[in-house]
Order: structure tokens, then sequence, then C-alpha cells
């Protein structure tokens, strides 16, 4: 078995996330909460505005596996 070196770790970079919107939002009423919700919505919009979604395409490995197949 191979083993290769992880250049992007997802489930740390999520925990990381949270424990930030844990920290900027601990102690705040659920009104206080609800508003800060709201400003980083409309500090964020103008930002997803500008850049376009990267779109993936799935590749297909054979012809034959994507087409169904009639069973008879």
């Amino acid at each position: 078995m191979c083993s290769t070196k992880k250049r992007f770790d997802c489930v740390a970079m999520k925990r990381k996330g949270a424990a930030a919107v844990y920290e900027a939002t601990r102690g705040m009423s659920s009104d206080l909460e609800l508003a800060f919700w709201r400003e980083q919505e409309t500090r964020l919009l103008p930002v997803r505005r500008r850049k376009p979604v990267r779109k993936t395409r799935i590749k297909r490995q054979h012809d034959s596996a994507a087409a169904p197949q009639n069973d008879r």
C-alpha cells in the first residue's frame, strides 16, 4: 500500500471554521446571532457574485456503464 501525504484536510478545515463561528457567536442572544448571520451574508454576497462557481465535469469511465441496460 502506497502512502501519500495529505495536502488538504477537509475535516480539520471544517472544525477550524466551526470553532471560529462558535467564538464569534458565543454568548450572543438569538437576535444578535441572527443579526450576525445577516451581516455575514451581506458581506459575502458581493464576493460570491464576482467569483463564478467552478463546475467540474464527471468523466465517464466506460460508455457501456453510462448506458442503461435492458433486462429481458
